[in-house]
């Protein structure tokens, strides 16, 4: 019993350290669904974005950012089929309907 309490205990401790990373990172970072639903987003990619994470989160990438050129990425069958974790650093992905 006392073997799990003090693997829980990291385990919390390294979700903490991983959660401050996220967090305090420049870098525009989502976690996205297979049906590309925001599953998490880090406060760089809520300013940058000019949404809300509450805006955001639940909801479907495209339905904030419809441009052609993010039509295409979610065409991508072999992402999808890959189940792997897939980044761009692609500018359009930021073109939304309020013109952020």
């Amino acid at each position: 019993m006392e073997d799990l309490i003090y693997r829980n205990e990291k385990l919390r401790e390294e979700n903490n350290i991983l959660k401050a990373l996220l967090e305090n990172t420049h870098t525009h970072l989502a976690y996205l669904d297979r049906d590309f639903n925001f599953v998490y987003i880090n406060e760089a990619y809520a300013s940058g974005s000019g949404h809300s994470k509450a805006e955001l989160v639940g909801k479907n990438h495209f339905a904030f950012f419809p441009n052609p050129e993010n039509k295409n990425f979610s065409g991508n069958a072999a992402i999808l089929q890959s189940r792997s974790v897939f980044m761009t650093s692609h500018s359009s992905m930021w073109t939304s309907r309020k013109g952020a």
